[in-house]
């Protein structure tokens, strides 16, 4: 069992569950001790969310970026971690005491655990919570995963020594998870109980607007280009395989254009046909706008070189 751990907790304007969030850190701290310091990063509320977060105790820290990400939010609270191990959490979750207390109890045997969360819908309207929904993703039994979420617990001096590429606006656990299998050959040890929760308030309307926006979406294809650059490819290759076959489909796709029109949109309508029947659904909007998320990534990529 770790002696102490510090706690990350990253938002913004979530002053509706910050205080839910915190309280749950502070109820296990006070039963079985471990948490040292709670760090509530702030990426420019314009709620109550810091005010709320300080009455229950957290230590401030302000987000500066003009464009803040969770990714931004970890980094810059990593950067005050002094404790051996450190737990990243959303301000929009709770911890649940048993997975957290096992996930703890192991971090000495393993650099990274993560735990299964449950999703919960928040009504906006009523101000009030409803029962938890019966839809999980990100479900694993015990054992090594290469998927992860922003609901980490880790060895902090292992995750400083991995690269935080702050211009990433999604898929940025991938990217750190496919650095540190490039880097020690190993995989993310995973515990099957729920270890939080997670009040989802995102409607399916912004879900769509983040889509469409040039630069959200883009962070798998960003990934690729910093593995290359920065020679994890090997890691990338083994976290993001789904994504590698569709980097290799649109190629076939391209090649065959030039010789034969119609095999080629035969191979694009095949491929959204297999999406849809193996229950690969989230990757058809990523499949369809594929180009266009290409040549976003590209203009991005360049621009910060």
């Amino acid at each position: 069992m770790v002696k102490k751990i510090d706690v990350v907790v990253i938002g913004r304007d979530v002053a509706s569950t910050i205080e839910c969030c915190i309280d749950s850190i502070n109820k296990f701290k006070a039963k079985y001790g471990f948490i040292n310091t709670v760090f509530y990063v702030d990426s420019k509320s314009l709620d109550d969310s810091v005010l709320k977060a300080k009455k229950f105790g957290a230590k401030i820290l302000n987000l500066s970026s003009e464009n803040p990400t969770a990714l931004k939010g970890r980094h810059h609270g990593l950067k005050s971690v002094q404790t051996e191990y450190v737990a990243f959490i959303d301000g929009d979750m709770e911890i649940i005491e048993g997975a957290f207390k096992k996930a703890l109890s192991l971090l000495s045997k393993h650099d990274l655990i993560i735990t299964n969360r449950s999703e919960a819908v928040y009504n906006n309207k009523l101000k009030c919570f409803d029962d938890i929904i019966s839809n999980f993703y990100n479900r694993f039994n015990d054992g090594y995963v290469l998927k992860i979420g922003g609901f980490l617990l880790g060895n902090t001096k292992v995750l400083k020594k991995l690269n935080f590429h702050l211009e990433l606006p999604d898929e940025e656990e991938s990217d750190l998870i496919s650095q540190y299998v490039a880097m020690t050959n190993k995989k993310v040890f995973a515990i099957k109980e729920d270890g939080y929760i997670h009040w989802n308030y995102k409607s399916s309307k912004s879900k769509i607007k983040e889509l469409l926006n040039w630069k959200k979406r883009t962070g798998f294809i960003l990934s690729f280009f910093y593995s290359i650059k920065e020679k994890y490819f090997l890691g990338y290759l083994v976290v993001q395989k789904k994504y590698i076959l569709l980097f290799l489909i649109y190629i076939i796709m391209m090649i065959l254009s030039i010789v034969d029109t119609y095999l080629s949109a035969f191979i694009y309508l095949l491929t959204l046909f297999f999406l849809l029947i193996f229950k690969q659904k989230r990757f058809v909007p990523t499949f369809i706008l594929f180009p266009y998320k290409l040549l976003s990534a590209f203009i991005i990529y360049i621009s910060k070189l």
